[in-house]
């Protein structure tokens, strides 16, 4: 799955979660977030945002982005009990949304996804890993967590807080 498909889809995947904590998911492009082509920024009811970079790696062997994508499907993963995710005393626990995050691409049934990972324990402390049955990956960096009022340029990327 591509970039820009794949970030329709985990955008359609957050909003269909009818989660009350979240207010509200929109693409990098439509929140004129331009330091990458592909994101999602989840904003809470608190008006917490966590900004949402997709990176994509092709297949073994690359692929032509110019020709149409070959979409390669099989089984999907199993499904996950749901870690669930709510506000914690009106503040975003990140590792109960990054663990819920995974369980909600995990529980999409979607045949294209053949595995849900978090980083839990990797360089980057937050963010999924999805890989596809293509053999591309969909990385999920957490790339801002902030907090009500907060803006990006005041904070450095990748240095997701715990609570926000």
């Amino acid at each position: 799955m591509r970039a820009a498909r794949f970030e329709q889809y985990l955008r359609d995947l957050l909003l269909g979660s009818a989660n009350p904590a979240i207010k509200d998911v929109v693409t990098f492009a439509d929140a004129g977030h331009k330091a990458s082509p592909y994101g999602l920024q989840v904003t809470f009811t608190t008006g917490a945002r966590i900004l949402l970079q997709i990176v994509r790696t092709s297949a073994q062997g690359g692929e032509s982005a110019d020709k149409p994508e070959v979409v390669k499907t099989g089984d999907a993963p199993a499904p996950v009990p749901d870690p669930g995710f709510g506000l914690e005393n009106d503040r975003v626990n990140v590792r109960a949304f990054e663990a819920w995050l995974a369980a909600l691409v995990t529980n999409g049934g979607n045949p294209e996804v053949q595995e849900v990972r978090t980083f839990h324990g990797k360089t980057h402390r937050y963010g999924v890993e999805v890989a596809f049955h293509s053999g591309a990956r969909a990385f999920v960096y957490f790339a801002h967590t902030l907090g009500p009022g907060q803006d990006v340029g005041a904070h450095p990327a990748f240095e997701a807080k715990d609570v926000i």
